[in-house]
């Protein structure tokens, strides 16, 4: 019976532990996707402008595909952050982003802008 007792106390701290894990912020795939999506923005901004001859690293149609599955990705992350601890991680990479400039500079803004709708989700369903 006691050996029973302690692999389920045993396998209960273990999912409480992993879930806990899981549900962290990701701040890695945070910073590569609105890298992404910015560089893509710059390639976009170059094909336009400099058209003579040049052809672009990454066709036009790639980059719109690439910026738009990066925007998703940072959605989802954004719709998940559910603490104030994430929430203060995710506004730190933002703020990395916005002091650069050009198009980090815009995406970081744009994060900002997503960030404070999460705030203001958290804020009405009395999330935290």
């Amino acid at each position: 019976m006691f050996r029973t007792k302690s692999l389920l106390v045993f396998a209960v701290v273990m999912m409480v532990a992993l879930t806990s894990s899981v549900m962290a912020l990701d701040t890695v795939t945070l910073r590569q996707n609105m890298w992404m999506w910015s560089q893509c923005e710059a390639v976009l901004a170059e094909s336009l402008h400099f058209n003579f001859g040049h052809t672009p690293v990454i066709s036009p149609e790639e980059c719109y595909n690439e910026i738009e599955k990066a925007r998703m990705i940072i959605s989802k992350i954004v719709a998940e952050i559910a603490s104030e601890k994430d929430m203060l991680e995710a506004r730190a990479v933002a703020d990395e982003f916005a002091s650069m400039l050009d198009k980090e500079e815009e995406v970081g803004k744009t994060l900002h802008k997503l960030l404070d709708m999460q705030a203001k989700y958290i804020k009405a369903h009395h999330i935290y």
